[in-house]
């Protein structure tokens, strides 16, 4: 009886102080991330394929052990943010992440008009910002905390330039129809410049509304100028499909290319017929060309939502795999550091290697210079055309 006293009051002992142990032990530490997108309005049609793919290298950088800082290791604590596709959205939503949920890195908006609103907001509060707007005003030597990870309309277009220009060089002419508004600007801005760098000449540029799905008079003036290839430059995808078969309506049977994401099944099944050799930005993530982590992206995909594949899911994917690289350089969480330690990070990531530019072209090192990956349309199904690396100086 004895005996079974004092092994009983050992065991008892033994259990508290492993009880007491498991709680001394500090829960994983983690990293608050803002996802500032629009699940709801206009821009959804984007950003909710976006917040997924987003979702998904969060997952993936979990999975994989987390970000290491020091001694330290953090999980990422994604918080979603809907703006709603509007400026007063994004304001206060912005506003939220950083007083209410305290995160100090935030990856979006993607509406221009939006990312130059909650601007102010970011880097007054000395919050990291990665927006995958398109105007060229979101970045700048004055703008020290606002990055952008992402091939905007400017830089797609000029490698869609530099892709005909080494592929098909008797094209020299250009027609440019962009959204009157801050990213159709900037966009065809920039397209232009980059057009007459590698010898091509842009003889018509205009803008249409944002929704508009009547084509033929912009069309109309544009054959006028008998450009060799057509550029939608930020028309979304549907309406795209649209400005593709009125064009070959009224006869136009030169090349179409857009520096924007499309789905090629969409775009065959609105436009037809009229899709065939349509250029623009894809990967191929089961072909021949894709990487290992192209194939992973796809499947994960696939595995977790269960529904057909929407490209626009890739389009920010890589964004939370170089922030960890920033904040592991940096070796702190402190965004001043971190800002400096990214203008210098470069290496693999999902697409290919990857390093930043835009100290000429935007007054910061804050623009990412990335595989742009195109594809067409070839008797109806997507084909890949390999990708170009055009520098961002």
């Amino acid at each position: 009886m004895k005996r079974l006293t004092i092994f009983t009051l050992f065991l008892i002992v033994n259990l508290g102080l492993t009880f007491l142990g498991a709680n001394l032990v500090p829960a994983a530490e983690k990293i608050k991330i803002g996802c500032l997108v629009s699940f709801t309005g206009a821009f959804a049609m984007w950003d909710i394929p976006i917040g997924k793919g987003i979702e998904l290298m969060v997952d993936k950088i979990n999975r994989e052990g987390g970000i290491k800082v020091g001694i330290k290791t953090y999980q990422i604590d994604l918080i979603n943010a809907d703006y709603k596709t509007n400026l007063e959205g994004a304001v206060s939503q912005t506003n939220r992440l950083i007083f209410n949920e305290k995160v100090s890195f935030i990856i979006g908006p993607g509406m221009s008009g939006a990312a130059l609103a909650a601007q102010p907001i970011t880097e007054k509060n000395k919050v990291i910002m990665m927006s995958y707007c398109f105007t060229p005003k979101i970045l700048g030597e004055d703008k020290p905390y606002t990055f952008r990870l992402y091939a905007s309309g400017s830089e797609v277009a000029k490698a869609i330039l530099i892709y005909l220009h080494t592929h098909l060089p008797d094209l020299k002419t250009i027609g440019l129809v962009g959204l009157n508004d801050e990213t159709g600007w900037g966009t065809s801005k920039d397209a232009k410049a980059s057009a007459e760098e590698i010898g091509m000449k842009v003889v018509f540029e205009d803008f249409v509304q944002r929704g508009t799905t009547d084509f033929f008079p912009v069309l109309t003036r544009m054959l006028l100028n008998n450009p060799h290839v057509l550029i939608p430059t930020t028309i979304p995808p549907g309406d795209t499909a649209l400005f593709i078969q009125q064009a070959r309506q009224l006869g136009y049977k030169g090349l179409i290319a857009s520096p924007s994401r499309y789905d090629p099944e969409m775009m065959v099944t609105k436009a037809g017929e009229a899709a065939e050799g349509f250029i623009f930005q894809s990967q191929d993530f089961t072909g021949p060309t894709a990487t290992p982590m192209m194939r992973e992206f796809y499947k994960n995909y696939m595995q977790k939502y269960k529904e057909a594949f929407n490209p626009m899911a890739n389009m920010v994917y890589p964004t939370p795999w170089i922030l960890k690289m920033a904040i592991e350089k940096a070796g702190t969480l402190d965004t001043t550091a971190v800002a400096k330690a990214m203008e210098n990070v470069e290496g693999e990531y999902p697409w290919g290697y990857f390093t930043m530019g835009g100290l000429k072209t935007y007054g910061a090192k804050h623009q990412i210079a990335e595989p742009i990956w195109l594809g067409t349309i070839r008797q109806g199904k997507p084909f890949g055309l390999g990708y170009v690396a055009p520098p961002v100086p």
